[in-house]
């Protein structure tokens, strides 16, 4: 009601001249602005700040609407013009509603309808002046007194919409405005003018589909920016905190996601936990609400859809919940059917299998909410992760080359827990690209859209590698939800071995299958390691001087030992090179991914590290230091040294790590190097004076059948590298060379005493040591028998088109003599 002066009271508040003035506190880290008296008039956004300000400095600036790319920019800008208003409440600054930089020029297209073809621009207009007198202003201007966050959704589905609905708590609760039953909240989707950028994206639609959700997450009705009339906002907190922001690409920090004290997760939780109430009742599971909805999608399923409204009865067997899509959708689980069936074979277990699309969001939040594990392919439907009871598990599904780590970082703020599986292979993906043609957002052209790696940053090939249809591997999800079942029975009953892999891929692999035996021993599951090789480094010496000290030595010099360094290697997961598949059918010991360990591990230690030396001068503590804390990112309780380092039996192996109770209990086993930890029962004999198998033996056999082969990506990439000139030379070709370094100089030598002693001649036994050794002379004449020597030799003015010679070597005295090999071959050096 007005009244008279210059005054106005809005349900029963007086709001005096001093008290109608604007006020504007932003807060950097975060990106949001809390505007107090925020003036819609005319559909334009003003903030009245009055004439006391020092605004030497001021410069205009922008905060996005929303989390995400594509979020629209409230534009804070300064104007000096007095505003003044029409009958109609139509604002009007230096220009039109539409002006977007006061200059009176209509920068955008005036309507609101979010047609700017891209993330749109929404000024708010400073002005160093007081308020409109009440008289100026339009007779229908609505005072709204409850805290406002004015937001973006950005696109129209559920995650979006749900990502943003938190978010929006975590913001209001920022500047302590989140009132129980005394907030509102405000979409500026579909409002502003003009673009903030060039974008190739489609304009912004307003994201109504989910919106109702939102009207039950606050005391107040929903409402659009667009269509706000003449209003003065008591408090309004225009953007998203960026600290409600869920890394997508990249894992987050377990103990600090999950914190239920967090300003996030506590956001979160309390934002799912109050729309569940709203849509299944007070109680959320095993209330009438839920189990009467539960009732209707048992005979939704079924298809009936009679009046009997009987109740699913929770008999206490653990409730797995298989998500799938309707056929005519993208991201399908091609064999869906045989993958329900190998969940309906665990035992004791009820499995419901839902597609979403024929349910409402009071079904889907039903549904989920009664789910003991949760399992789905990579979409917006695990947005339904929030939904989950604490504690419960989610199983995520990932397609070819496609993975980002959103969904499992909401599971932690959700209170959830979280396994995934990821198909390797292309043979078992369907891809789209007519979904691309039809929803082109860039030029790219095909063959860069559809070729690896993913352009993160090209929508396009985003849809194209997102947007498959895969055959998952029905043993391997299956598994992974039994080992989410017991998690939820008997948790940490589960015992993992771990080992710190050493040197170059060789060994590595030969600790891995080391580890695989002792794990298989001791009833421990393996947790496969991550493969490492050495930063590549361009060669600094080599020429004329350096070829000449080694060319024509027939005897190899001593090299010096160079130390395996952790941080110089370039570390990823196992499964970026080796074939899941495989190791499952072959491996001859339980393993779990790296990933899926860590996610179960929740961050934290895994007790005490084993150090057990190869040697003083090549194993060390600080290797296992930097490998458990800075390649996996576990916490420990320390480092023990192990009296034991080479060639142990069976036997002493239980003794060392099963012998007592307690080293039985211990969850994680997290040792050193394993290379030739296991004698696969063939101790060696040192030096050797023939050749032997020293690893024949059945769990060694069945290991090496699991790394047979590379995945499909990297044998591709392989064959491709092979047919570069850069790699092969002129004619393709690709020259191999195997040069022992190390401490073959002793071997190698032992063995042409050997020779000699057996009758062979000095010169016999000295060629025997220089095949044995490879030295620089013999791997010159080899390499000129393969036809590897180039032309011409190398000049210090050398492009990177010249043909390189790549050499895989720890040995720090190598660097120089296979510098000076490459100036011979007319080779540029790659030292890897």
């Amino acid at each position: 009601a007005r009244v008279d002066g210059d005054e106005w009271a809005r349900d029963g508040i007086v709001v005096g001249p001093s008290s109608r003035l604007s006020s504007i506190e932003c807060r950097p880290t975060s990106e949001v602005c809390l505007v107090t008296n925020l003036y819609v008039l005319g559909g334009s956004l003003h903030a009245f700040i009055g004439g006391n300000f020092d605004l030497d400095g001021w410069e205009d600036f922008s905060i996005r609407s929303g989390i995400g790319y594509g979020a629209s920019s409230f534009a804070f800008r300064l104007q000096n013009a007095t505003v003044t208003t029409n009958a109609t409440g139509a604002a009007a600054a230096g220009g039109t509603a539409s002006d977007t930089n006061g200059d009176g020029n209509d920068n955008g297209n005036g309507n609101n309808d979010g047609g700017c073809g891209g993330p749109c621009i929404i000024p708010v207009l400073v002005h160093t002046s007081d308020p409109p007198g009440v008289d100026a202003l339009p007779p229908a201007t609505v005072y709204r007194p409850e805290p406002t966050a004015v937001f973006s959704v950005l696109w129209p589905n559920l995650f979006r919409t749900l990502y943003a609905g938190a978010a929006a708590w975590q913001t209001l609760a920022e500047f302590d405005l989140l009132i129980p039953d005394h907030f509102a909240l405000l979409l500026a989707d579909g409002a502003g003018t003009g673009a903030a950028q060039p974008s190739a994206r489609p304009p912004q639609r307003r994201p109504d589909r989910f919106a109702p959700l939102l009207s039950k997450a606050s005391p107040v009705p929903l409402s659009w920016l667009a269509d706000v009339g003449d209003s003065v906002f008591r408090a309004a907190v225009l953007g998203l905190t960026q600290k409600a922001r869920l890394a997508e690409m990249a894992v987050e920090d377990p103990v600090a996601a999950a914190d239920p004290l967090a300003p996030r997760s506590r956001a979160v939780r309390g934002f799912a936990a109050h729309l569940k109430r709203q849509l299944l009742g007070e109680r959320a599971v095993g209330g009438p609400t839920a189990q009467r909805l539960r009732g209707l999608l048992r005979r939704r399923q079924r298809g009936e859809e009679g009046s009997r409204d009987a109740a699913v009865i929770v008999d206490g067997r653990p409730h797995v919940v298989l998500v799938l899509r309707e056929d005519g959708q993208l991201r399908r689980v091609l064999n869906g059917g045989a993958l329900a069936a190998a969940l309906h074979g665990l035992p004791g277990v009820r499995v419901t299998v839902v597609r979403f699309e024929r349910l409402s969001l009071a079904e889907q939040a039903a549904v989920v909410d009664s789910a003991d594990v949760l399992v789905a392919m990579h979409g917006a439907a695990l947005a339904h992760t929030a939904f989950l009871r604490p504690g419960r598990f989610v199983v995520e599904l990932f397609p070819f080359a496609f993975r980002k780590s959103v969904y499992q970082n909401l599971a932690r703020v959700a209170g959830a827990r979280y396994l995934s599986w990821q198909n390797q292979r292309t043979s078992r993906s369907t891809f789209h690209w007519e979904y691309v043609e039809t929803h082109r957002a860039t030029d790219a052209p095909r063959d860069r859209v559809t070729r690896l790696p993913i352009d993160w940053g090209n929508l396009d090939s985003k849809n194209y590698w997102r947007n498959q249809d895969t055959e998952v591997d029905v043993e391997a999800v299956r598994d992974l939800v039994a080992t989410a079942l017991r998690e939820l029975t008997v948790p940490d009953s589960e015992r993992y071995l771990m080992f710190m892999p050493w040197e170059q891929l060789n060994n590595q692999l030969i600790g891995l299958k080391s580890a695989c035996a002792i794990a298989g021993m001791l009833n421990r599951t393996l947790v496969l390691p991550h493969i490492g090789h050495r930063k590549e480094v361009a060669s600094t010496t080599g020429g004329d001087e350096a070829w000449a000290a080694w060319r024509d030595q027939q005897q190899e010099p001593p090299m010096e030992q160079s130390t395996f360094d952790v941080t110089q290697y370039v570390w990823r997961p196992m499964e970026s090179y080796f074939d899941l598949e495989l190791l499952r059918r072959h491996l001859p010991c339980a393993h779990i991914t790296m990933d899926n360990f860590l996610s179960l591990n929740g961050g934290r230690s895994v007790g005490t590290l084993r150090f057990h030396s190869l040697g003083a001068d090549v194993t060390n503590e600080q290797q296992l230091l930097d490998y458990y804390g800075s390649v996996v990112g576990v916490a420990h309780d320390g480092v023990v040294h192990d009296a034991a380092y080479m060639q142990l039996p069976r036997a002493a192996l239980m003794r060392l790590h099963a012998s007592e109770p307690q080293q039985q209990q211990q969850r994680v086993l997290p040792l050193g190097a394993m290379f030739w930890y296991y004698d696969f029962e063939r101790p060696q004999e040192f030096p050797p004076r023939g050749y032997r198998s020293l690893l024949d033996h059945a769990a060694y056999r069945s290991a090496a059948a699991a790394l047979a082969e590379p995945i499909e990506r990297v044998a591709r990439l392989a064959d491709r590298a092979i047919d570069l000139p850069l790699l092969g030379g002129p004619e393709g070709d690709l020259v191999a060379v195997h040069a022992r370094r190390g401490d073959y100089f002793a071997k190698c030598a032992a063995l042409a005493v050997a020779a000699e002693a057996a009758g062979a001649t000095r010169e016999e036994a000295l060629g025997r040591r220089a095949r044995c050794a490879t030295g620089p002379g013999y791997l010159l004449q080899r390499l000129r028998e393969e036809g590897a020597v180039a032309a011409a030799a190398v000049s210090s003015s050398s492009t990177a088109a010249t043909p390189a010679l790549y050499v895989m070597t720890n040995a720090g005295a190598d660097e120089a003599e296979f510098a000076g090999l490459g100036h011979a071959l007319g080779r540029r050096v790659v030292f890897q």
